[in-house]
């Protein structure tokens, strides 16, 4: 009986030592992942730097674009209001050159009937 006593004490102290040494490993086990999480986390926040850098790099980039296309659009504008200003000028010399043809046409008729009475 005390060498059934001994045995168990021997069977309990053996379990302990085994429940310790799992303990343990699962301590640094857990640690391990502790560590591992924290780098996944510093490269996440990497990540996220870099994303938001070319982030800010694009809608700078946006908005530049959006600037020319403004000022393009600006400068189209102006194009088009000379044009128009150049078209009107234009119609406004071809009026005038039709109205002199028009008195030059009067003129030679004028002359053509005056040879004609004096001839």
């Amino acid at each position: 009986m005390f060498m059934s006593k001994l045995q168990k004490l021997h069977y309990h102290n053996h379990s302990y030592r085994k429940v310790k040494e799992s303990n343990n490993y699962l301590g640094k086990e857990i640690g391990k992942l502790g560590d591992e999480a924290i780098e996944i986390e510093n490269e996440v926040i990497k990540v996220e730097d870099a994303m938001s850098s070319r982030m800010n790099t694009l809608q700078s980039k946006a908005e530049d674009i959006g600037n020319m296309a403004g000022l393009s659009l600006d400068k189209q504008h102006q194009l088009l209001d000379g044009q128009s200003t150049a078209l009107e000028f234009l119609n406004s010399l071809i009026q005038f050159q039709s109205n002199a043809l028009e008195e030059i046409r009067k003129t030679l008729q004028y002359f053509a009937e005056y040879g004609h009475k004096t001839a």
